[in-house]
């Protein structure tokens, strides 16, 4: 039993399913802790004003090289709002769980647990697979694309559209800032992905910065 092991939870519930949701209704039915509407819409408002909702100072910077803040809002006002985002292991996903708003249901994939570096391209081909109707898009950093940048290959080769964003900070972000003053072995060069994924047949972009 691995309760709230990788996410802090205030209550955790272990047991059967069916047993436990037929429990939490029968509470529910009872009215017991449960807010209206309109409170919990207020309490929803008044942590929004003390803790800030989508409006950090970050979204909004002109900065080079782009931050990754930036990129997110940008690539948030793009999206359709059905589209299907699969994202990766590592700092990139710690960023979009932070600054990427959803618009509609199953429009956000991402693995468990935070090892699964390279996930973000297969769930997205398979996305597109099974709902063709649904943009499809794999959200990564340098790190991920290096480990399943096949991916590309096989996109390619069965002719499955999907779009994929990389955030490039020239390292394994979440290790190297995990290791303090002292990293070791998480550096990358300044390698030109958009490049690599022309040479599979993709059509590739590398942005630097927010002008033409």
């Amino acid at each position: 039993m691995h309760l709230s092991w990788t996410f802090p939870a205030e209550i955790g519930l272990f047991g059967d399913a069916g047993t436990v949701t037929d429990a939490l209704a029968d509470r529910v039915a009872d009215g017991i802790g449960v807010e209206s509407r309109n409170q919990r819409a207020a309490r929803l408002q008044v942590n929004r004003q003390e803790h800030g909702h989508f409006n950090a100072p970050e979204l909004t910077s002109d900065t080079t090289p782009v931050l990754p803040q930036r990129v997110i809002r940008q690539f948030g006002e793009a999206v359709p709002d059905n589209a299907v985002i699969a994202c990766d292991a590592g700092e990139n996903r710690l960023f979009m769980m932070h600054y990427f708003q959803t618009k509609g249901t199953v429009t956000f994939l991402q693995c468990a647990g935070i090892g699964a570096m390279g996930y973000a391209i297969p769930p997205a081909l398979a996305a597109k697979l099974v709902r063709s109707e649904r943009a499809a898009i794999a959200v990564f950093g340098d790190g991920g694309f290096s480990i399943g940048m096949n991916g590309l290959m096989s996109a390619v080769e069965e002719k499955i559209p999907i779009v994929t964003v990389m955030l490039n900070n020239w390292a394994l972000g979440w290790v190297k800032h995990g290791q303090g003053e002292h990293s070791i072995a998480c550096d990358f060069a300044d390698f030109d992905h958009a490049a690599m994924a022309r040479a599979m047949g993709c059509e590739g972009y590398r942005v630097t910065s927010l002008t033409r």
